[in-house]
């Protein structure tokens, strides 16, 4: 059984009409991704709202959870839940509540709510069965089949798993069937003989023999006479007499299951306990409420809803975690420790629907289960639902690393093919005034090969309902200066045909990046830039402050010699500059740092300004920028569909 659709009206960040969500789910592992505020959260919530969960959590919903849509607040609100059945035998235990179709039973669970001004009642919620929520209220029964393990973010892993009344393990324990049988006290005072003393195998019966051996104690045995004999006896009155004794106040399971605490073992042994950090704690978290969850077996909804599983993980370990939900969401016999499958126990497969702003995490995810979400809306990333080919998914499983991935969390994205422009266009765009970081814009460099195949992930089949992301390629014209304008025409129109929707490229005007800037404005800095990226090769290494100086001034000669060689001819001009880089005589990563840091330099002591450099600075660079960093609209208010970009 699995969660197979919701629908949200009106709830929180999603409206009505076209402002409604309906998402599908597949039965194993979805990941929601996307930028803060986009209706990640809402969305687990909603269906933790409808299913409830095993936790003792408050599940209501509370008047600052009805949409807001124009400064007007929606009266009432709908959550609505499909269900699929695996196996036909499982719909038996629905059989009250079912819908049948000609693929097979489903169940739907349909919330309502409804919002009004004051009274004691200001919210009222009902849940109903039926396609349109009108069939019968599901009992109590279904209701404990239904309920989800829920992991809130910023979650305190340490005050779940400690001793207390009603605490998360407590309830972990007490809901797992292997302790049925310890609520039966196997402990009987009159069995013990001749100084034997049977050993009870429940966990009542253990403590009422510890309850037994402490009354023997021969301090509290004198506590107590002394108790009794000396000071409760004087309130005794016609034979009525106050007697006092001591014990374990655990004469139910619960009461000592709550007793328990569940820590990491230390090297020294498991009785040496060490305060540890928050990751291993919410490691230890996750993997006590997914031994309650194997435990279910067949019956009821293997459902764990998880908002940021990367929680005080350093990124080693949220490697393992994405590896580990992936797993968990593929049916599988459970193992003894000597890797052996285990006859007693079937792990049933989990369905997994999580949240993340971990780059790491994501990339560890199939992009088939990736949902973007941002803006209230949902994109899911399947196939069939974007722009991307058989061929890209397969190129993208294995090259979308953390790097890369970061992608899904931003406004914008600039999408490079070097290191070089990786590292310039961050410099380049805080010089014109659309710093990245602010207008949250991410660069990703893919190398050539894959540049298309990522922005495609931004476009879908029939061009309409597209993340609202803007996507800017940078690409390079890879032909020389001379080559007839047909040629370049012809290599503009094929850099560009994968256009549309969100996704603009951005190509230069000639052969590469550098030589684009050699030829332009700011020949000079890019011939310092050389220059010291070439001391720099043949060092092997930084160069120093004191000899820094002095290659710069040596290159504002060299290029006051090359000025007066090539008068007039920018081409020529731009070729010599750019033979070190054509020779390999200087790196480009390091030629594009220097270029940044003398821009900077430039720009500091006032020779430079936002104004300025947009003039004069490559057109296609500027151009990148600004579509990226939505320069025509003011941050915050960027629309959620986006405008054609085709050229």
């Amino acid at each position: 059984m699995h969660l197979s659709r919701l629908k949200i009206e009106n709830f929180r960040i999603f409206g009505s009409g076209s402002d409604a969500l309906e998402l599908d789910f597949g039965p194993g592992l979805t990941m929601l991704v996307g930028p803060n505020d986009g209706g990640k959260t809402a969305i687990l919530d909603a269906i933790r709202f409808v299913v409830g969960t095993s936790a003792r959590d408050w599940n209501r919903i509370a008047q600052d959870d009805f949409n807001v849509t124009a400064g007007v607040t929606a009266t009432s609100l709908s959550i609505a839940c499909r269900f699929e059945f695996e196996d036909p035998a499982e719909a038996s235990l629905f059989f009250e509540y079912v819908t049948p179709q000609t693929a097979g039973p489903v169940l739907h669970l349909v919330l309502s709510a409804t919002r009004h001004e004051g009274g004691r009642r200001s919210v009222v919620t009902d849940i109903r069965t039926g396609e349109d929520g009108t069939g019968p209220r599901p009992d109590g029964t279904v209701r404990a089949l239904m309920a989800a393990t829920y992991l809130r973010a910023l979650r305190d892993a340490v005050e779940e798993l400690s001793a207390g009344q009603a605490s998360r393990f407590s309830q972990i324990l007490h809901a797992h069937p292997r302790f049925a049988g310890q609520k039966d006290a196997d402990f009987d005072p009159a069995a013990i003989s001749g100084g034997n003393v049977p050993r009870p195998k429940t966990l009542v019966g253990i403590m009422r023999l510890a309850e037994h051996l402490i009354g023997e104690n021969d301090a509290v045995e004198w506590t107590r006479d002394r108790l009794n004999d000396r000071y409760l006896e004087r309130f005794s009155v016609a034979g009525d007499s106050f007697r006092g004794t001591v014990g374990i106040r655990a004469a139910e399971l619960r009461d000592i299951l709550e007793k328990l605490d569940l820590w990491i073992a230390s090297v020294g042994g498991a009785s040496t306990r060490l305060k540890r950090g928050l990751g291993s704690n919410n490691i230890l978290y996750m993997a006590s409420e997914m031994l309650l969850i194997g435990a279910s077996g067949d019956d009821g909804l293997p459902l764990l809803l998880i908002e940021e599983p990367e929680a005080h993980l350093h990124p080693q370990l949220q490697l393992l975690v994405g590896d580990f939900l992936r797993e968990q969401s593929v049916a599988a016999k459970a193992q003894n420790k000597d890797g052996k499958a285990n006859a007693e126990e079937e792990a049933a497969p989990l369905q997994v629907v999580a949240t993340t702003h971990s780059p790491v995490l994501a990339s560890q995810v199939d992009l088939e289960q990736i949902v973007v979400v941002a803006a209230g809306r949902a994109y899911p990333l399947r196939t069939g639902m974007t722009a991307l080919s058989a061929g890209d998914y397969r190129y993208l499983s294995k090259f979308l690393h953390a790097t890369r991935a970061n992608l899904f969390f931003a406004r914008g994205v600039l999408i490079v093919e070097g290191d070089a422009e990786n590292l310039l266009l961050p410099v380049l765009a805080d010089l014109i005034g659309f710093p990245l970081n602010k207008r949250g814009v991410s660069t990703v460099n893919v190398g050539t090969v894959g540049l298309f195949r990522y922005s495609r992930i931004f476009q879908s089949p029939d061009g309409k309902d597209r993340i609202p992301v803007r996507a800017a390629c940078v690409t390079d014209l890879d032909l020389p200066h001379d080559a007839a304008e047909a040629e370049k025409s012809a290599r503009v129109i094929s850099r560009k045909r994968n256009d549309g929707g969100p996704v603009k490229t951005f190509v230069s005007e000639f052969r590469t990046l550098e030589y684009v800037l050699a030829h332009g404005q700011y020949a000079e800095l890019v011939h310092r830039a050389i220059t010291l990226a070439s001391a720099a090769k043949t060092l092997e290494g930084p160069v120093a402050l004191d000899r820094r100086q002095r290659i710069l001034n040596n290159a504002g000669a060299e290029f006051a010699k090359l000025m007066k060689a090539h008068d007039g001819d920018r081409h020529a001009l731009a070729a010599a500059i750019f033979k070190p880089l054509q020779e390999k005589t200087a790196s480009k990563v390091e030629v594009a740092q220097y270029f940044g840091e003398l821009l900077v330099e430039e720009n500091n002591v006032g020779r430079l300004g936002p104004a300025l450099l947009r003039a004069n600075l490559p057109k296609y660079l500027v151009e990148a920028i600004e579509y990226a960093t939505w320069a025509d609209q003011t941050p915050g208010d960027e629309p959620q569909q986006l405008p054609d970009a085709k050229m």
